[in-house]
């Protein structure tokens, strides 16, 4: 998962749900450490970057050696066009207006929240017969936590 401010916290929020169900995933904040997880991925591997400009440096650059690596390589972004979306596999276009100078970036941060909770519905789907059993596993206040 990758993704800077506003972007990132969207990037956390899907790491955070597909661990609840198995799935491997890794989030951190450090930019650095996003470029060296990155370079680490296969081709066994999914890396999703989010940038409502499609025009992050660091994720750019992060989503560029993730895909060089071999790695699938999706973007979601307010911008298919951007330099983001030319160097990954596949795009998930958000929609929302959003001043260029914005303060909370509110708009763009619900459009990427609600991409990532379908995608997230859609892997536990494909992965799961029956989700609340899968669940189960967990304590119960685990499970109703955030």
């Amino acid at each position: 998962m990758l993704g800077v401010g506003a972007s990132g916290l969207v990037a956390e929020d899907l790491c955070q749900k597909l661990q609840r169900i198995g799935q491997q995933c890794q989030f951190t904040s450090d930019t650095h450490l996003q470029l060296v997880q990155a370079a680490m991925r296969t081709p066994q591997d999914v890396v999703i970057g989010i940038s409502f400009s499609g025009r992050t440096v660091e994720t750019h650059k992060a989503l560029a050696l993730a895909a060089n690596a071999g790695a699938l390589s999706v973007a979601i972004t307010g911008n298919p066009d951007s330099p983001i979306g030319q160097v990954v596999s596949h795009v998930l276009t958000t929609t929302a207006r959003e001043d260029e100078l914005r303060i909370g970036a509110l708009a763009s941060r619900m459009a990427q929240l609600a991409v990532v909770d379908v995608l997230f519905a859609r892997i536990a789907q494909l992965r799961f017969d029956d989700l609340d059993a899968a669940l189960a596993v967990l304590p119960r206040d685990v499970v109703n936590a955030g």
